[in-house]
């Protein structure tokens, strides 16, 4: 720009010229103050302080004036897309026919007098370039584009202002949508004048040459379009989740899917029960024994001492307690269990049969009406018939009494049954849980006072055989504490959020904790 002569050339933009004016002398300054590899170091305080003022110079005043250009280049550079645009459009809805007549007969004229141009100067810029043996694809490219009507040159410097005015107008006028486009393109634009400028300019030795804004674009679109196919694959594999899912859920039985939702309940309590069994089948030794298998090397040692310890020099492995439990639950189908009773009892039931299956701890399930109805004895393993066995348990309360000839349940005269089908088959801890939402009514099938809840209750009781246990399920169940000796009354079927927050639980979750204890500490019962 600033020949021998120190002075700007006269062909400058006007633009450029008043930021050099306004510039110059900051960049001069700036220059002076870049330290002299010649000369020795200066105090570092003073480097500082120079590097200092050059940086407030540049930010303060030079930048400034660079960015201005630097955004009317991309503005200019809008309009010639709008116009790119706007000359290949034809009809009345061309924005260009809202131009007033001299600014478009201006514009035609410069336009077509800078396409002459243009073809002229590229035109001798190509045949130069083949006798010197250069690439020129690159500028062939650009002379067809301008023929072809496709590029559309923009001379700015040639036109009036009124004219400049009226295309800002138009531009302004635009849509937002389009204005935004206008910007994308008038951005590419001047990021390939860039990279064509670049790349005159760098050394076949340079081989850590930044990213030009092509490579840069096409690395984006490379990692967009990797971007888009990875959330269209994430997406499709969703998809086949959730058919796949379907389809389980399709072949899912009722049992299933009660399963599912107290999975959670079985695996933990199953987990803190396989810990309890663990010393069972891990016994340890233990020291201290007069006699025993294994002896006890320091003890012995002390024994030679003092004779004393003769009597505490052997080892004995600890005889693990033996558990042995045998369970029997009664469950009521009578037709006041329909809905939501017989649905969380159920999922008790399982969670019950699929923890003491992996324990391996016997047990049997019942349901009554006015007669027992089994459905699983002791020596059954849980296979998939059992499962679907006890599906019709779950259905029983609405077959309308197909069990139940006289509608209600025989609670005294099934509670007898079940309790002789139990001690047929008796283990160290025996439990008899009986689950009911009903007071018992007269029984007039079994008549006589034989099979008298009470009078049952109380007989089972005084053998102390086993444990009778009673659940009242849901409300108005008080009657199980007059009957059993530890009876659990209005429990609830399901909480709501704000009682879960108080601390209460769901009928799964509070016969989940009972069955542990009972496994625990069956002397409390």
């Amino acid at each position: 720009m600033i020949g021998i002569k120190k002075r700007f050339s006269k062909k400058l933009d006007p633009a450029v010229d008043k930021a050099l004016q306004r510039t110059i002398d900051y960049a001069r300054e700036s220059i002076s103050t870049i330290p002299d590899p010649e000369k020795p170091s200066r105090e570092k305080k003073e480097i500082i302080s120079v590097g200092q003022k050059r940086f407030e110079n540049n930010t303060n005043y030079i930048w400034p004036e660079v960015k201005k250009l630097v955004e009317m280049d991309f503005h200019i550079e809008e309009i010639r897309q709008m116009l790119n645009d706007f000359m290949k459009g034809e009809g009345e809805s061309n924005p260009l026919n809202d131009l007033p007549e001299d600014v478009k007969k201006e514009l035609k004229t410069k336009i077509d007098e800078a396409v002459k141009k243009a073809v002229k100067e590229l035109e001798k810029e190509i045949e130069e370039g083949e006798k010197s043996g250069k690439d020129v694809k690159e500028i062939k490219g650009i002379l067809e584009g301008i023929k072809s009507g496709k590029e559309v040159p923009y001379p700015i410097d040639e036109l009036s202002d009124d004219t400049k005015k009226e295309l800002e107008k138009l531009f302004n006028k635009l849509p937002r949508q389009k204005r935004e486009e206008l910007g994308d393109k008038a951005k590419k634009q001047l990021e390939d004048l860039e990279d064509a400028a670049n790349k005159g300019l760098e050394g076949k030795l340079n081989k850590d040459k930044p990213e030009s804004h092509q490579e840069r674009r096409e690395r984006e679109a490379k990692e967009k379009k990797a971007e888009k196919d990875k959330e269209e694959t994430e997406r499709e594999r969703k998809e086949l989740e959730k058919k796949l899912e379907e389809l389980r859920r399709e072949k899912m039985t009722e049992y299933d899917k009660a399963y599912e939702e107290v999975a959670d309940i079985i695996n933990s309590l199953y987990s803190r029960l396989a810990r309890f069994f663990l010393p069972e089948r891990h016994p340890k030794w233990q020291k201290g024994y007069p006699t025993g298998s294994r002896l006890d090397v320091e003890k012995a040692m002390q024994a030679e001492a003092d004779p004393r310890y003769l009597d505490k020099i052997w080892e004995r492995k600890t005889i693990p307690h033996k558990f042995d439990y045998r369970f029997s639950i009664l469950v009521d189908l009578s037709g006041s269990m329909q809905g939501e009773k017989i649905e969380e009892t159920f999922k008790g039931v399982v969670v019950l049969a699929e923890v003491l299956e992996k324990l391996g701890i016997q047990y049997e399930i019942l349901g009554f009406q006015d007669e027992i109805i089994p459905y699983k004895d002791f020596k059954e393993k849980l296979t998939k018939e059992v499962r679907e066995r006890l599906l019709i348990a779950k259905r029983e309360p609405f077959n309308n009494g197909v069990h139940n000839k006289a509608g209600w349940s025989s609670d005294g005269y099934c509670l007898k049954e079940s309790y002789q089908r139990l001690l047929q088959n008796l283990g160290k801890d025996n439990f008899l849980i009986v689950l009911s939402d009903g007071m018992p009514e007269p029984d007039s099938e079994h008549s006589g006072s034989e099979y008298d809840l009470d009078k049952v209750a109380k007989d089972i009781i005084q053998e102390k055989r086993i444990k009778l246990i009673g659940l009242g399920l849901g409300p108005d169940t008080e009657h199980v504490k007059e009957y059993y000796p530890h009876g659990f009354a209005n429990m609830k079927m399901k909480v709501t959020e704000e009682e879960r927050r108080q601390g209460q639980k769901d009928f799964t979750e509070a016969f989940a904790d009972l069955l542990e204890d009972m496994i625990k500490h069956p002397e409390n019962y």
